[in-house]
């Protein structure tokens, strides 16, 4: 067997390794790493919200001062 084969067939081991600790019903999920994981600068990175996050943060302060809008109309 050539260094070749043993490093391909080490990988296909670690592959099933993780297919098994997958549930199928669950699908995948992200885990993020700890501080102490990373680096400095990648502590950072992962800090800052997602443009998805920031997006829906602004969705609904949008909707809260649409909500609140008419009421001050009526007010006048």
């Amino acid at each position: 067997m050539t260094d070749a084969d043993r490093e391909r067939e080490r990988e296909e081991q670690e592959l099933r390794e993780v297919a098994d600790q997958v549930d199928p019903t669950q699908g995948f999920e992200v885990e993020k790493p700890t501080p102490e994981q990373l680096g400095p600068d990648e502590v950072l990175l992962w800090r800052q919200p997602s443009e998805a996050d920031v997006l829906a943060k602004e969705a609904e302060l949008d909707r809260r001062r649409q909500a609140e809008e008419p009421d001050e109309d009526e007010g006048s």
